[in-house]
C-alpha cells in the first residue's frame, strides 16, 4: 500500500516537473506569456507582435490567439481615443478664434462626422476590452456627440 502511494507520488510530481519543462521550453508559451504581460501593462503593440510570433509557432496556442484578438482590438480602440483627442484639440482651438467661419463649421461636422463612424466601427460587445479603454472612448465619443448635437441638430 505504502509502495503505491508513494509510486503515485512520483508519478504526480514527474508529470508536474514534465509540464514544467515543456512549457520553460517552449518558445510559443514563453513568447505568448510575454505577449500577455504586456497587454496587461497596456502596451498593445508589443503584445500584438509577440502574440502573433507565438501564434505562427504554434497555432494550437490558445493563450496567443487569445492575447493577438486582444491586443488588435485594443488597439482599435486605443486609436479611436487618440484621433478623438486630437480631433477634440483642433474643435477647441477653433472655437477660441474670433470668428468662425463657415469653413471651420464644415470641418467641424466632417470631424465629427469621422469620429462619430469611428466610434460606431468599434465592437461594443467585446467582453475582452478592457474596461477603463472603453470608458474613455465612450466619454471622449459623448464629448463629440454633445458638439454635434448642438451645433448641427
Amino acid at each position: 500500500m505504502l509502495k503505491t502511494k508513494i509510486t503515485f507520488l512520483l508519478l504526480v510530481v514527474l508529470s508536474i516537473a514534465a509540464i514544467y519543462v515543456y512549457y520553460s521550453l517552449d518558445r510559443s508559451f514563453l513568447l505568448s506569456s510575454e505577449a500577455k504581460k504586456h497587454y496587461a501593462q497596456g502596451d498593445y503593440k508589443t503584445a500584438t507582435e509577440l502574440a502573433q510570433q507565438a501564434y505562427d509557432l504554434n497555432n494550437y496556442n490558445r493563450m496567443a490567439f487569445t492575447v493577438l484578438v486582444q491586443s488588435e482590438e485594443s488597439l482599435k480602440w486605443k486609436k479611436y481615443i487618440e484621433e478623438t483627442r486630437k480631433y477634440l484639440g483642433f474643435i477647441d482651438k477653433i472655437s477660441y478664434q474670433d470668428e468662425v467661419t463657415k469653413a471651420d463649421m464644415l470641418r467641424i461636422k466632417m470631424i465629427v462626422e469621422v469620429s462619430t463612424a469611428s466610434y460606431a466601427k468599434l465592437d461594443q460587445n467585446n467582453r475582452l476590452i478592457n474596461t477603463d479603454l472603453k470608458d474613455e472612448a465612450r466619454g471622449l465619443h459623448r464629448q463629440i456627440t454633445v458638439i454635434r448635437d448642438k451645433l448641427f441638430k
